[in-house]
């Protein structure tokens, strides 16, 4: 389906997924290894929505969008927000001086299981986010920011990981680096903040070609200019 640029979890029902958790089999120990999961985000985000006895949206919303001023943050958009939305192209082919983009449908589009990368956003919302998780203080959720940052399962000298952040002692830049990346059916995505320096960077782009490179290299420039 993903060839097609459809969406591969259109079907995957909560009763799918609390099906996968009781016959699933765990590759290693918890705790001994480390591996990025969009399975286990979906979980988390079931499992806290209906610890608050919320939908995941409204949970969002109300423990980090408003707090954080993040108005067009959300899963379901309004007619206005989705006469906005950008086309997701999951691929680029370039013939000659063409270039023709592979269209993507939405992912989680009609999934109730939005902890995987569900939420649309701006990049002025998302801006807002960045600054809040460079400089916490003042902040109505300084603590729980400060907190998602704490290292949490260590992988070894220079990688660890904390809340879903990763966290990289740079080499070239000699500070902790924090930062995750997303990607879905025809977008992709960068956030990382250089920690001692308080500057940070976001990358949206609505292609399925990783931004990485790109917004790693203006993170460094940025954190190099500001020492």
């Amino acid at each position: 389906m993903i060839f097609f640029g459809s969406d591969p979890y259109a079907n995957f029902t909560e009763a799918k997924l609390l099906e996968a958790v009781r016959t699933v089999e765990l590759e290693f120990k918890p705790g001994t290894k480390s591996a990025y999961s969009n399975f286990g985000m979906m979980l988390l985000g079931h499992l806290l929505a209906a610890r608050a006895g919320l939908g995941y949206e409204a949970l969002i919303r109300r423990d980090v969008c408003q707090p954080l001023g993040m108005s067009n943050t959300v899963v379901t958009l309004s007619a206005a927000q989705a006469a906005h939305f950008a086309q997701g192209y999951r691929a680029m082919m370039r013939l000659g001086p063409v270039v023709l983009g592979l269209r993507s449908d939405p992912w989680f589009a009609k999934s109730s299981l939005d902890g995987a990368g569900a939420l649309r956003s701006t990049v002025a919302d998302i801006e807002k986010y960045l600054q809040a998780n460079c400089s916490p203080e003042g902040y109505p959720i300084e603590q729980a920011l400060r907190e998602s940052h704490r290292e949490l399962f260590k992988v070894d000298e220079r990688m660890a990981f904390g809340m879903n952040w990763i966290i990289l002692q740079g080499q070239t830049l000699k500070q902790p680096v924090i930062w995750h990346n997303g990607g879905t059916g025809g977008f992709s995505s960068f956030l990382g903040i250089a920690e001692r320096s308080r500057v940070g960077v976001v990358v949206l782009a609505n292609s399925g070609e990783s931004v990485d490179d790109l917004a790693s290299d203006i993170l460094r420039d940025l954190a190099k200019a500001a020492q």
